[in-house]
């Protein structure tokens, strides 16, 4: 159970010398290289035998049935191949039990794999096929897929994982009998998994036909004469059952994975393909066409023998979009709806509050380049970091961007033909009274930490403001635009996730369709209208809308401190006629290389264009939940400016964490989206907001709030020179003299507060 170990890890070898048995445990002394082995060796696994060994008669004296898959673990490492296939016989009915099935499954089929192998003389390959096609005709769709794609991890996870264990021990030192145990488990997966991983898609692929009928690349047509490409997958059964549809641009290589996944839960999984794309031969089209063709596709799925007349939609990103711009004239057939990080054209998506950026010129040939995804193209940060700096050093305008690039890019300079947000992107989602024919039950799931956040609380607080007695039920935590979608992080951005908070949004989704769709119990997260996690508290808390998460509010006010670096939030207005300011030199290219931080937990502030703005320390742990919102009181010497806002705690240990996405806002556009409205050079003006979404966080006694607040100005977005001309038409030499921003007394924000007010509270 080893591999020739490859001229890049003889450095790293592992030798484990001194190994004594004492009750309960191992002794060792390792000589440490300082990183773990890239692959296995006649050393080290012989080293992981000895180690096993020692640890066997140990386990077996003191461990019980809930220790039998570890068992399992220390008898293939000593090589007892039939020993450990009688104990993960025993395994499953075990593990269904405490929860572990997945484990015990992969298991039982290896050391049944093992066995076969050592007792018939075949190869691996042969023994492996037939002890997964043995164990897998046992088990139901749904668990036979969960285990499948638990096989389906690829070998390098468990080799991290086994690197972090010898990580724990790198000093002499003893051993307890769970750690020997953690160290071989940690090693023996990561070796069988390195056998049998190769062959898991094919035996999945094979598996797959047997359970599901699969069609793949049905051509539908539109009523426009188009055609949109579909991948269906359906349990071969023949009873007719409600269909599941994505229709999404993106042409994933796991997209059959992704439909298997949906057939197992009981489902006809339909995944259609925007026009143009799969096997579509038709021209392209982002975003113009999607509602229209998604319509024509459940037309066709509810006359579908298959099917029983009703449709539910799911899935996120552009594949949220699709659902909004379906329902700008609701079919009959759709029932019902789970849209996840959903984007919203002209408003999120494309331009941000405004706003063009230039992540949106390069999706363009991502999407469009042919019937499938330029993986390549899209992946070349050389290609397009080298673009966002020579036009940010040419100074030229923002709409010159294709002809820099030496590509043309027509579908961009569409877009960049409409600034605002007028018909183009109006005519693609529901607008005012159209969210009022949305009767179908929604579910929309979002993160602190997703860019789709605008769009998803635009749905939401649109659909309710005209449709208030429709189900529309919104999730929101700590993540980021994929995990608002899947698996949840541990980890994003440098931000360790509550445990509370980690989740499979898949399972969710499953949950809200078996329960609109099949009668079954409403997920138990979905308590409320709005259910949020407070981060930094651990829990979950749920409220019948978003004013309702919060109970009062907290106004500060901007105010300039003891010096130009010590900028305050003060809970009083400060003198009439104070202000902090602010000059941009939007000639000075010397900032090419900055980008906006990612970190959402740092040691430091990145106060680049911008100020932060400081509270005086919470005397006691408050909860800051709800909207914000705030007024900028500004005096400005051009006619526009393109302001950011970012909100942070500050630790009581010095540690700064950033409770939502960045805020980016075209000042001309804060009145109406639709219509730009120039400020008026050297007068005071009045510019009111609020923030995307809700944040939710426990602040600790002794923290306070930082608001970082300034100009946008950087190499991978437009820049509004102020000029009041087209921003995407301005150019360096429309720059004149720097901007200089006055952020007067009457700057403020609500904060939201949840818990019992103080009697002075307003809000």
């Amino acid at each position: 159970m080893h591999r020739a170990l490859n001229a890049s890890a003889v450095s790293l070898l592992l030798c484990f010398a001194s190994q004594v048995i004492r009750a309960q445990g191992v002794d060792f002394t390792p000589l440490d290289s300082g990183s773990p082995p890239q692959a296995a060796s006649p050393a080290l696994d012989a080293s992981m035998r000895e180690l096993a060994t020692h640890a066997l008669p140990q386990l077996l004296k003191t461990g019980g049935p809930g220790r039998s898959g570890d068992l399992t673990l220390l008898q293939l490492a000593v090589g007892d191949y039939a020993a450990a296939a009688r104990t993960a016989a025993d395994l499953p009915a075990q593990a269904r039990a405490t929860g572990t099935s997945l484990y015990a499954l992969a298991l039982e089929i290896f050391a049944q794999a093992k066995v076969a192998q050592e007792g018939s003389g075949k190869s691996f390959e042969e023994s492996y096929r037939a002890a997964y096609e043995k164990v897998l005709a046992s088990l139901d769709d749904r668990l036979t897929y969960d285990t499948q794609t638990f096989l389906g991890t690829p070998d390098r996870v468990f080799q991290g994982i086994f690197g972090q264990s010898l990580q724990k021990y790198r000093t002499p030192t003893h051993l307890s009998l769970d750690a020997a145990v953690e160290l071989v488990r940690s090693y023996v997966w990561w070796q069988a998994s390195a056998s049998f991983f190769p062959l898991i898609d094919s035996l999945n692929a094979a598996e797959w036909k047997r359970r599901y009928a699969i069609s793949d690349g049905e051509l539908i047509p539109t009523p426009d004469g188009a055609h949109v490409s579909t991948l269906i997958v359906r349990p071969r059964s023949t009873a007719p059952l409600p269909t599941l549809l994505s229709f999404c641009i993106y042409t994933y290589p796991w997209n059959l994975q992704q439909a298997v996944e949906v057939a197992s839960h009981g489902y006809v999984s339909v995944m259609g393909f925007t026009r143009g794309k799969y096997t579509s031969r038709d021209p392209i089209v982002i975003l113009e066409k999607d509602g229209a063709d998604s319509r024509a596709l459940i037309e066709w799925i509810s006359l579908q023998a298959w099917g029983d007349g009703r449709v539910g939609m799911y899935a996120g990103s552009y594949c949220g979009f699709t659902q909004w711009s379906t329902l700008k004239k609701p079919p009959a057939a759709l029932k019902a709806i789970m849209s996840q990080a959903a984007v919203a054209p002209g408003i999120g998506e494309v331009t941000e509050h405004g706003i063009f950026l230039t992540d949106q010129y390069k999706y363009v040939p991502y999407t469009t380049k042919g019937p499938m995804l330029d993986e390549a193209g899209y992946n070349d940060e050389k290609h397009w970091d080298g673009l966002d700096r020579r036009w940010y050093l040419s100074g030229r305008p923002y709409r010159d961007l294709e002809l820099i690039d030496g590509v043309p890019n027509p579908i961009y300079r569409r877009w960049l033909s409409h600034p605002t947000y007028d018909e183009y992107w109006q005519q693609m989602t529901p607008q005012g009274e159209e969210f009022a024919k949305i009767k179908i039950p929604v579910l929309q799931t979002t993160g602190y930490f997703d860019g789709g956040q605008i769009g998803t609380l635009h749905y939401f607080e649109e659909h309710h403001r005209h449709s208030p007695q429709t189900e529309d039920i919104l999730v929101i935590g700590p993540y980021g635009h994929l995990g608002a979608q899947h698996q949840s992080d541990e980890v994003i951005y440098g931000y360790t996730i509550d445990p509370a908070a980690r989740m499979n949004m898949h399972d969710l989704r499953y949950a809200w369709f078996d329960h609109v769709l099949k009668g079954g119990p409403r997920p138990a997260l979905l308590e409320d209208t709005v259910n949020y996690e407070v981060m930094g508290a651990n829990r979950w808390r749920h409220a019948p809308s978003l004013e309702a998460m919060s109970t009062h509010s907290l106004r500060l006010y901007v105010a300039p401190g003891a010096s130009p670096t010590a900028s305050r939030l003060l809970p009083v207005a400060p003198p009439a006629g104070t202000f902090v300011e602010q000059r941009i030199d939007f000639k000075d290219r010397s900032d090419v290389d900055w980008l906006p931080p990612k970190l959402v937990v740092s040691k430091n502030l990145d106060t680049h264009n911008a100020i932060a703005f400081v509270s005086d320390p919470f005397p006691a742990d408050t909860e800051v939940s709800g909207l914000v919102r705030g007024v900028l009181a500004v005096e400005i010497n051009k006619k526009d400016f393109d302001f950011n806002l970012r909100l942070y705690e500050l630790t009581a240990s010095g540690e700064y964490t950033r409770l939502t996405i960045p805020y980016l806002q075209r000042a001309s556009l804060l009145k109406d989206r639709s219509h730009r409205e120039l400020l008026t050079p050297g007068v005071r003006q009045t510019l009111g907001f609020e923030l995307p979404g809700p944040v939710s966080r426990l602040i600790k006694a002794g923290g306070r709030l930082v608001v970082l607040l300034g100009v946008n100005k950087e190499r991978d977005a437009e820049v509004n020179y102020g000029s009041g001309k087209e921003v995407s038409a301005e150019s360096i030499a429309d720059a004149g003299e720097p901007l200089t921003v006055r952020w007067l007394d009457a700057s403020s924000l609500d904060i939201p507060l949840a818990g019992d007010p103080p009697s002075s509270a307003r809000r």
